[in-house]
């Protein structure tokens, strides 16, 4: 269950106090105070927050550690900031889908290979490949990306190989080319399937986003905003994600990667 939002109770932060250990780190890149990213550490993963005043590449400087077990006790502690604001999407999910110019990566990223996009995000927002978050287990390997690409890449190439078997005739005029219905009924079935999983990953990914960021779902959706967006207009809702869990200010989105960011980007918790 997503505690985002939840006052604390005792119990609550006394779990947290027992989950969290000063450790020494060197800072992986430079980095405002605030960010959060992932280290190991006697072999077990930590969050550590950079603290005040900021870092740079290759400091060092002890700080407040979090083992990934107990990460969700409290979203206010490990959710990285200077993102996004808290309650909020930080920009219109399409009057801002240029927001970066025309030709930026997460934009052409999210128009021309849509599933490739939400891979991306699903790797930086910690989600599977089904859009729900990872707990329990470290998100550095996070194979999320990986999986939509073979998806994606598996439905393109059948695709591609039944055109060429048979290419579809105009509309209305298959009998007259001796369209086969097999043929017909396996594209129909390959279109459903994907777009069945790409509709179903998005309104995942678009509702864990929204509960990592307390952001409320639009009332006059009726509860059904996250999958209205990514239904009819899964482009624009795989950008809007995008930016949302990149700070695109800061750092220059990377078409060609698995997150979308590149690696000096502090890890998005």
């Amino acid at each position: 269950m997503d505690r985002a939002g939840e006052s604390l109770t005792t119990g609550d932060e006394e779990d947290i106090a027992a989950n969290i250990q000063y450790i020494s780190v060197e800072a992986p890149a430079t980095l405002p105070a605030g960010y959060t990213f992932e280290v190991e550490h006697a072999n077990k993963m930590y969050y550590v927050t950079v603290p005040e005043g900021g870092v740079r590449q290759g400091d060092r400087f002890e700080a407040p550690a979090a083992m990934e077990d107990g990460c969700d006790l409290n979203y206010h502690m490990y959710v990285m900031k200077g993102v996004a604001v808290e309650g909020q999407w930080k920009d219109h999910w399409f009057m801002d889908f240029f927001k970066y110019g025309y030709c930026h990566a997460s934009s052409c990223c999210a128009l021309w290979c849509t599933p490739l996009s939400l891979g991306q995000t699903m790797v930086r927002a910690g989600l599977d490949w089904l859009g729900d978050p990872i707990r329990g287990k470290s998100t550095v390997l996070n194979p999320a990306f990986k999986i939509v690409a073979a998806i994606y890449g598996f439905y393109v190439i059948f695709s591609f190989l039944l055109e060429i078997i048979s290419p579809t005739p105009p509309a209305g005029q298959e009998d007259e080319y001796n369209y086969p219905p097999e043929i017909a009924f396996l594209k129909a079935i390959a279109d459903i399937v994907f777009s069945l999983y790409t509709i179903f990953a998005m309104t995942k990914a678009r509702e864990s986003v929204r509960h990592k960021f307390n952001i409320p779902s639009d009332e006059r959706c009726g509860g059904c905003e996250d999958f209205l967006c990514a239904a009819f207009c899964s482009c624009c809702t795989a950008a809007q994600l995008s930016r949302q869990v990149n700070s695109f200010e800061e750092y220059d989105a990377v078409c060609f990667s698995e997150s979308g960011s590149p690696e000096n980007a502090p890890k998005l918790i």
